[in-house]
């Protein structure tokens, strides 16, 4: 950062109109053509200009514009000897963009800001708190969620609603419909086939099809064989989707034939609406993923 700056320092003198030109930046007139927020520093005394029965002294002019979104100037004041008397301020704001009560907010946490640096000089900057009292208040308050949770699964929750009402309706698509006892039985048979596979815990499992009661047949089973689910969206981009199952190595991708989508993969890609599943007999357990050993 030291030799940018002092880079920039050698061109210090560049006309601005002739580095808008080189740089030659989108224009546009809502707002300025490098940059929109300003920080500017002035630590040199004003110039005192004495003449022979003339008292001359500076006045700055307020012209009541701001030439930037937002800047902030800060000025190094002197007292009549000539001894720094602290910094003097000053916020302008485009009231196009910004409230009053927008602007005071920024300078308060400024401020703020400035005095937590002042009392503890070695924090670091992702500890400062640019909340007050009672924003934070405020805001622990709207975000208290806390909830006790049960020591449920979406597998369990889902098993005993199928055993509490098999015959309501689960799932809606257009004119098909399935019940809870439909849907676990479709669930089962394809978490079975995974199982099969090799999928089972600490595996991954793409799905890549749009939206279908087949697309939440799959989501189920891949859950009931204890495995994760890696949404796919058969409309990206071939090359990001490849990226995505290269880098999470599924066991393999479920699709569907009707979807007509090719996966650039290793992974075996399987069918799901076209693949010969055997039914469920009867008294017939769920089915169970297959432990595995965690090694160290």
């Amino acid at each position: 950062m030291r030799d940018a700056d002092l880079a920039a320092f050698q061109h210090g003198d560049v006309p601005f109109e002739r580095l808008v030109e080189v740089l030659s930046p989108a224009r546009s007139s809502a707002h300025h053509p490098l940059f929109q927020v300003m920080l500017t520093f002035q630590n040199t005394a004003n110039t005192r200009v004495e003449l022979d029965g003339l008292e001359v002294e500076a006045a700055e002019i307020d012209v009541q514009v701001a030439k930037f979104d937002l800047q902030l100037t800060v000025v190094e004041q002197f007292d009549s000897a000539g001894d720094a008397a602290g910094l003097a301020v000053q916020l302008s704001y485009a009231t196009d963009l910004f409230d009053h009560t927008t602007a005071e907010s920024i300078g308060e946490r400024f401020a703020r800001l400035l005095d937590a640096v002042a009392g503890n000089p070695p924090v670091a900057v992702g500890d400062l708190d640019l909340l007050a009292a009672g924003e934070r208040a405020a805001l622990t308050a709207a975000n208290a969620t806390h909830r006790p949770v049960p020591a449920d699964t979406l597998v369990s929750l889902f098993a005993a609603q199928a055993a509490a009402t098999p015959d309501a309706v689960a799932l809606v698509f257009d004119d098909r419909r399935l019940t809870y006892a439909e849907f676990d039985e479709q669930t089962d048979r394809l978490a079975r086939h995974l199982i099969r596979n090799g999928v089972g815990p600490e595996s991954v499992v793409a799905v890549g099809m749009r939206r279908s009661i087949d697309l939440l047949v799959a989501v189920y089973a891949i859950v009931k064989a204890g495995a994760a689910y890696l949404p796919i969206d058969p409309d990206h981009p071939v090359e990001r989707t490849a990226y995505v199952l290269d880098t999470a190595q599924p066991v393999c991708v479920l699709t569907r034939a009707a979807d007509d989508t090719t996966f650039s993969t290793a992974a075996l890609v399987e069918y799901i609406d076209t693949l010969d599943l055997p039914r469920r007999t009867r008294n017939r357990s769920p089915p169970r993923s297959p432990r595995r050993t965690r090694r160290t």
